[in-house]
């Protein structure tokens, strides 16, 4: 399944027609292997309101909004939890706000805000976690499909890695790292395996560790901060490399 998840977040990034409910469902499977994703899709399309209702106003009523008492709960992250709690944390929210508004035709797109997810319909922007208006002004980094994704999989990772799992927030990385392999600057891509090779050193994998140490530096070019790091890594762990057998 794992192998599979990697195909598939490779393939959203390179299919410009993917969309934010793809990556989110896409992550979904990523905690949950067994998620139905067409029932998913199918209970997701039943909620789309009136044309006289804002999207927003019509999932409040419904009784969505964002889960302040549990909100590193991993359920929401997931678009099935979300769709059964009615609770879920402002990306998964957006999501949500930004593919209804989009069956009724209507201009939606979520907003990269550095501290809270946002979205943007017509020209309102939407606090997802509370369902309402915001006076925001100036330009917000909108935020695709791949965008999506990858700040969904930061957030599982930090829960992970709290948590003590560290086995599974290496996943989460492998997922980032087909999601950028082909289109991130190598800066990127080699601050990713940074990261893996700090999750494969902490659960006692020094040799895969330095095969991430090895490639990030060599990405990251020589006299890079990244380098320097990934170098100093490799010279604590001692290379660790086993003998050569012939």
């Amino acid at each position: 399944m794992r192998e599979s998840l990697v195909e598939a977040f490779a393939a959203l990034s390179a299919n410009a027609d993917s969309r934010e409910l793809d990556a989110a469902l896409l992550v979904n499977q990523a905690l949950n292997p067994d998620i139905d994703v067409v029932a998913v899709q199918a209970d997701i399309e039943r909620l789309t309101p009136a044309d006289s209702v804002p999207v927003w106003e019509h999932l409040a009523a419904l009784g969505f909004r964002g889960d302040e008492h549990s909100y590193h709960d991993l359920a929401n992250s997931r678009m099935d939890a979300v769709l059964a709690r009615r609770r879920g944390i402002p990306i998964t929210l957006a999501v949500l706000l930004v593919h209804l508004a989009r069956q009724r035709g209507e201009p939606a797109v979520g907003l990269n805000a550095p501290g809270h997810f946002l979205s943007r319909i017509g020209m309102q922007v939407i606090d997802p976690f509370t369902m309402r208006v915001l006076p925001v002004d100036g330009d917000i980094e909108p935020a695709g499909p791949v965008d999506i994704a990858l700040r969904m999989l930061n957030n599982i990772k930090q829960i992970l890695t709290a948590s003590g799992d560290q086995a599974r927030a290496l996943d989460m990385v492998d997922y980032q790292l087909a999601l950028l392999r082909d289109t991130a600057s190598p800066q990127n891509v080699a601050l990713l395996l940074l990261e893996k090779g700090e999750y494969w050193r902490s659960i006692g994998a020094p040799e895969l560790a330095v095969d991430c140490y090895e490639e990030a530096s060599s990405l990251s070019g020589e006299g890079t901060e990244i380098a320097t790091v990934c170098q100093a890594r490799i010279a604590q762990l001692g290379g660790a490399r086993g003998p050569t057998l012939h």
